[in-house]
């Protein structure tokens, strides 16, 4: 039986692909949770969007699913935070909430061919941000919006602007109070927030001709948001972050001795550092992931844009969806699969680059979903190699579901694995935020490093053909 008095948390995790919602106990045990998915629109030109007003129902949906669910049980339900994709962004009116330009998604690279006009700013970029200049961030967007949409231009005019990362925008709508704030992870997204002043930098803003009233007030990851009334139940919002950013903390705080990756749409390493520190010309970024009035924490940051979300467009475009229950049978049948040069969404980190995806010879579409795999521990492995002091990787998300990317992955980096018991890692991480609680991560799987002569000699293939495409 539940402790009649006993605390329960809801987090809200809302990715590029669904909106869910998940319960905990004060134990972190989960209670239920519901989802969502949502739709994704893209457009020739690198156009990628979502629809603000469904977007917002998406989560209400799941919100209203969830107290369904749990009846009576919600008045238990006395905390709840919010994850968000971080690099998306929307433009609104702030007296009325009212949307005033699609959710232009962090996959997005309309204004790729813009940004040679800002390379002149390139080293106070990454000084403030932490980032590089990149399509996918905010900033750039923004700009587009502005430039663009007359609705946008017309309400900069009359002082009802507000452009945000989406997580602010669901903030304004989901909670009573209706508030304009962003926190620290989301911020950082928008190439405008300065890190190091937990504010939006002045430079920054004057660069990219953006007014400090149309964007929303800085606040810390650990903050009195407002109140989501469900049902009439007031439930204390007190955290905000974005998705990945909460995903490092699924176990607690995370070990500075280890790598985290967690692979969904995207694949991301973080590594976590408890002060700043120098990341220049290695092509990895810096994040803040965490803030509240005691600690700030940093994390150095690898992406891989395309790795779910890769899978997913060639599923599209092979006609095979249900690819998902015959990966690891492929894997164990293709041992000498082409080499797929892996540029969906843009190649991110440390290569950021552009350019057509591209198998090296002619495949069929099972061989080709193994090596859109392999491209991903490539892209993986090319990042991990710039860390240092790290003695294992701990995995989570979608694709850590397959045992020989698992094993694959401490092949090529010749360290072990640990495939974590979560698969929600962003709301467990919400939930160990919330609570304030710290455990050790519940290991399902550890892979010890193979030698993997073919594998690697592939890796070697692929690096020297990228190198190839890059210069």
């Amino acid at each position: 039986m539940h402790h009649k008095r006993e605390q329960w948390f809801v987090a809200i995790d809302q990715g590029g692909h669904a909106s869910r919602a998940l319960v905990y106990d004060s134990g972190g045990a989960l209670i239920d949770s519901a989802y969502c998915e949502i739709e994704t629109l893209e457009k020739p030109g690198n156009i990628v969007e979502h629809d603000p007003v469904a977007f917002v129902a998406s989560v209400k949906q799941v919100l209203s699913e969830l107290a369904e669910k749990l009846g009576k049980n919600l008045e238990r339900i006395k905390f709840g935070g919010l994850a968000c994709q971080r690099s998306s962004i929307v433009c609104w009116n702030r007296k009325t909430g009212e949307a005033l330009s699609p959710i232009i998604s962090w996959q997005d690279r309309r204004t790729g061919s813009d940004l040679e006009q800002y390379s002149a700013h390139l080293d106070l970029i990454n000084e403030k941000t932490g980032l590089l200049l990149n399509p996918h961030y905010g900033a750039s967007k923004m700009r587009w919006c502005l430039e663009n949409l007359s609705d946008v231009a017309k309400a900069e005019h009359e002082g009802t602007l507000i452009m945000s990362p989406v997580a602010s925008y669901l903030l304004y709508h989901l909670l009573e109070q209706n508030p304009t704030v962003v926190d620290p992870a989301n911020a950082g997204r928008t190439l405008l927030y300065d890190f190091k002043s937990g504010d939006w930098c002045k430079e920054l803003l004057n660069v990219f001709g953006i007014k400090k009233t149309t964007l929303p007030t800085c606040v810390n990851s650990l903050h009195d948001y407002g109140s989501l009334v469900l049902n009439g139940q007031e439930i204390d919002f007190k955290l905000c972050t974005g998705d990945q950013s909460a995903a490092v903390f699924y176990s607690g705080i995370p070990r500075a001795d280890s790598l985290y990756i967690n692979a969904g749409t995207g694949a991301f390493v973080q590594q976590i550092q408890d002060s700043l520190f120098e990341n220049a010309n290695t092509g990895l970024l810096t994040s803040i992931v965490y803030k509240d009035k005691n600690r700030r924490l940093y994390v150095k940051e690898g992406t891989v844009n395309g790795a779910g979300r890769a899978l997913q467009w060639y599923a599209e475009k092979s006609g095979r969806l249900d690819f998902e229950k015959h990966l690891e049978n492929w894997l164990n049948n293709y041992d000498s699969p082409p080499l797929f040069l892996n540029a969906i969404a843009g190649v991110g980190s440390p290569f950021w680059a552009s350019f057509d995806s591209h198998f090296d010879r002619e495949c069929g579409v099972e061989e080709g979903f193994v090596a859109i795999i392999e491209s991903i521990l490539f892209l993986l492995q090319s990042n991990i190699h710039l860390f240092d002091d790290f003695q294992r990787i701990y995995i989570s998300g979608g694709l850590s579901n397959s045992t020989l990317f698992c094993q694959y992955l401490a092949d090529l980096s010749g360290v072990t694995v640990c495939r974590q018991k979560i698969h929600e890692a962003t709301a467990k991480g919400l939930f160990m935020l919330l609570s304030k609680t710290d455990s050790s991560p519940e290991i399902e799987q550890e892979f010890m490093p193979l030698q993997n002569g073919p594998l690697s000699l592939r890796f070697a293939c692929w690096q020297k053909e990228m190198n190839r495409i890059l210069s």
